[in-house]
């Protein structure tokens, strides 16, 4: 809610020390962090037809062992997974194809990014759109 709004949040990831230093170049992120994003649909966007979800997850090979999404909303009252898992990264495109449901009424996608040990690696991101 606060990302997609442009509002202070807390991290998503638990900062320390060893990630502020560095030899005042980029450096590189912990391993157990993966950059994701999603663009599309945006917060109470309102969707009709086929979507496809836009957005970034983007790791290295081992990192995770797979990413998926999933659905509730009136009709679908616990957590669904749409589409399918995936294994390879995105980068500022097409991560699924959304199929929104035929009950109309505000609904929520989730990405789920899922660590080697089948644990979630980092906090969902959640996003909220509507079908008429």
């Amino acid at each position: 809610y606060a990302r997609a709004r442009g509002l202070a949040f807390l991290p998503t990831i638990e900062c320390t020390g060893s990630m502020a230093s560095g030899g005042g170049g980029f450096g590189t992120l912990p391993s157990s962090v993966v950059n994701a994003s999603i663009a599309a649909p945006q917060q109470g966007e309102t969707i009709a037809g086929p979507y496809a979800v836009i957005g970034t997850v983007d790791f290295q090979p081992g990192q995770i062992q797979f990413y998926r999404f999933l659905i509730r909303g009136p009709g679908i009252p616990e957590w669904t997974t749409i589409g399918n898992v995936h294994y390879s990264p995105v980068v500022n495109g097409q991560l699924e194809i959304l199929y929104p449901p035929g009950t109309p009424g505000a609904y929520e996608l989730k990405l789920e990014i899922i660590a080697p040990d089948s644990s979630l690696l980092q906090v969902p991101l959640t996003v909220t759109f509507n079908v008429p």
